[in-house]
């Protein structure tokens, strides 16, 4: 009980003594560790509900499970085993009944990527990207843009990411940052009852490469998962009209 009351009298003399400065130092902690708490919370909340998986090695190491659009250069198991890769899927489910019927996949598909993709363009990795994006490119930021896609080959949102493939089920994006190569797929599938709805990003670089991939920073990789976290439950409501997941 002493110690306690000591440590008070400590606290207490500062105050009089520094007012504003330790004013100033428990704002910063209010600001920052405000926010910063209720992300962790967030990424603790979205990481019990989704599935989630990472891996890290070479491209010929990795259980890529399904990526159609992979260059010719690194399908070669020699080429392939030459890359540093990095490997991430999360994936969340809904009763197929929460969804309308009438809506055939490749519709589903369409509205849950223009709603994500629209929402995306507003966070800052997004912002980040476009940084570097001349005025033509930081067209495809814009909410109109992405609203008017339909995901085809060719399409581009947000300056980094360009449509390589489309089936009813599935698009795949590819990226490109310096020597880093890159895969965004986002895919749907019903099964018993259930829709699916799996996000799968591989990013790679030649093995000789140091600097670090994005994925491979701890603050990046966590800022990834956290948004693709949310963007899966945030799509899935988006789709059930918010309704219960």
């Amino acid at each position: 009980m002493q110690f306690l009351e000591d440590r008070m009298s400590v606290l207490s003399q500062l105050f009089e003594r520094y007012p504003r400065a330790l004013t100033t130092a428990a704002t910063i902690l209010v600001v920052v560790g405000a926010p910063t708490a209720f992300l962790l919370y967030q990424h603790s909340r979205l990481g019990s509900k989704v599935r989630h998986s990472a891996s890290r090695g070479s491209l010929a190491d990795l259980p890529l499970q399904d990526v159609k659009s992979m260059p010719e250069s690194v399908q070669d198991k020699d080429a392939a085993s030459k890359t540093r890769a990095v490997y991430d899927v999360a994936s969340l489910s809904t009763l197929g009944i929460n969804i309308s019927p009438s809506l055939a996949e490749e519709e589903i598909l369409t509205r849950y990527l223009r709603r994500n993709m629209t929402a995306f363009s507003r966070f800052p990795q997004a912002y980040a990207l476009s940084l570097n994006c001349d005025q033509s490119s930081r067209k495809t930021f814009k909410a109109s843009h992405i609203q008017a896609l339909n995901f085809e080959p060719g399409d581009v949102v947000c300056g980094a990411y360009t449509v390589v493939c489309r089936e009813q089920d599935r698009v795949e994006f590819g990226m490109a940052l310096n020597q880093i190569r890159g895969r965004l797929v986002t895919t749907l599938e019903r099964n018993d009852g259930q829709i699916t709805f799996k996000t799968q990003t591989v990013m790679w670089q030649p093995s000789d490469v140091k600097a670090p991939m994005p994925l491979e920073n701890p603050v990046l990789k966590f800022a990834h998962e956290i948004t693709s976290w949310w963007m899966l439950e945030a799509g899935i409501l988006y789709l059930t009209d918010y309704t219960s997941v």
